[in-house]
């Protein structure tokens, strides 16, 4: 990109899965996007800021059953900001 920078990228994609024994029950898939861009200070500090979920996508990611035919959608993290400080020493 630019000496002293870098830039990263992720897409997540998990495909459908059955969340009962008799795979009668599917958790639909789902895809992710995540960016980082880091800026090299000096040789051992860098500063690094990062975006997950970068479309803001609602995605189930589990399920969890009762056991009497009833449960929870466990539902992914929403888009979310990190910005963070690496130093060596």
């Amino acid at each position: 990109f630019r000496q002293n920078w870098l830039t990263q990228g992720a897409l997540r994609f998990v495909g459908r899965r059955y969340i009962d024994t008799a795979n009668t029950l599917v958790l639909p898939s789902y895809k992710v996007v995540d960016a980082d861009i880091r800026r090299s200070l000096s040789d051992r500090m860098a500063v690094d800021f990062r975006v997950s979920n970068v479309f803001d996508a609602l995605f189930p990611y589990n399920f969890t059953g009762n056991g009497l035919g009833g449960g929870n959608w466990n539902v992914g993290a929403p888009r979310s900001f990190e910005v963070s400080l690496t130093t060596g020493f």
